[in-house]
């Protein structure tokens, strides 16, 4: 009786694995093709990055196709399209520079509406195929010139890696909003400070980024801009070449709202060195400013500093809030 009920159960074992088989036999062939299918998407990929000259193409290849490969060649397609951009813009704007171009659109472009306004024919298939590349118009000391609209590429986040979706974030803080205009500083002094903790907040969340140096570049230019100023909007006033009450105010909030940060520390360091010297940034030589030893040799070893103790910070839990949201920006 035992020997017919095991020959029960493995004949049942035995039938039971052939109707699970077939079914599994079937899904390898699908996924091994649905493999081939993104590789195939990819080689397309890499060889219209390789040969075209518009963005417009490469934006419109995206569109079909982004959603038919995994998230890590998603990544590798966005950071593909950036690199495209950082040697295509400086082309791209110069061609805005080109005999009579900058005339017309002066007179043709409507910023309200973001509209082009115009019957030359050649002038609106240069902007629209610009735009169509994700480009944005922007102006600046009276010249109108293309500048990459990150705000825009934001659509293929689902898509995306933390890693990718929040550099591409991090680029968008300035396409969308600006932070210099004519050699000035253009937004609150809070806000470049917590847009330079957002740089720090990505460096830290991300150690290994691949898209590391452009970002530590932002947070970088950020935090030399916050520090100093800018040629026309400096940290100090040019009588008396003492740091700017406003400036110290700001440093003061930014080392209490994010006392964990590198930022704060950064900043803190700064203010110390500036307070022995009465907050003197420069020293009178007669009719010229004077750099001060200490404080020139803070400055020469911020970044260093910094570099340094993001570094530290790379290796342990990250303790950077985003209380920068709470002062209007949206990051992450």
């Amino acid at each position: 009786m035992l020997k017919k009920t095991l020959s029960c159960a493995i004949i049942s074992l035995v039938l039971l694995g052939s109707a699970v088989l077939p079914s599994a036999v079937e899904a390898a062939p699908k996924h091994t093709q649905l493999q081939s299918q993104s590789q195939s998407i990819m080689n397309q990929y890499q060889k219209l990055i390789s040969t075209t000259k518009e963005a417009a193409n490469i934006i419109k290849f995206l569109d079909q196709n982004i959603a038919k490969v995994n998230r890590q060649q998603a990544d590798s397609m966005i950071l593909k399209l950036e690199a495209f951009y950082q040697s295509d813009l400086e082309r791209t704007q110069n061609q805005f520079f080109q005999p009579g171009i900058q005339e017309k659109l002066q007179k043709s472009y409507n910023w309200k509406t973001k509209k082009l306004v115009t019957k030359d024919t050649q002038l609106q298939k240069l902007v629209a195929t610009k735009l169509a590349g994700k480009y944005k118009l922007t102006t600046e000391e009276g010249s109108v010139f293309p500048i990459v609209d990150y705000g825009t590429l934001k659509k293929y986040s689902s898509y995306l890696s933390g890693e990718v979706k929040d550099y591409i974030a991090l680029k968008a803080l300035e396409s969308d909003k600006p932070w210099l205009s004519d050699a000035a500083i253009i937004i609150s002094l809070d806000e470049l400070a917590a847009r330079t903790i957002a740089g720090e907040t990505y460096l830290t969340k991300y150690p290994q980024s691949k898209a590391k140096k452009d970002a530590t570049n932002i947070y970088l230019e950020y935090l030399d801009s916050y520090l100093y100023g800018m040629n026309n909007t400096p940290a100090f006033d040019f009588d008396t070449y003492r740091l700017r009450t406003n400036v110290l105010t700001s440093f003061n909030k930014t080392i209490k709202t994010y006392p964990n940060s590198v930022t704060a520390k950064v900043v803190q360091g700064y203010v110390n060195v500036l307070k022995k010297h009465n907050y003197q940034v420069f020293i009178k030589d007669g009719l010229e400013q004077k750099g001060i030893p200490e404080v020139e040799a803070f400055k020469k070893n911020v970044h260093q500093q910094a570099l340094q103790e993001l570094t530290k910070k790379q290796t342990k839990p990250s303790t950077v809030t985003n209380r920068y949201t709470a002062i209007g920006i949206n990051f992450l």
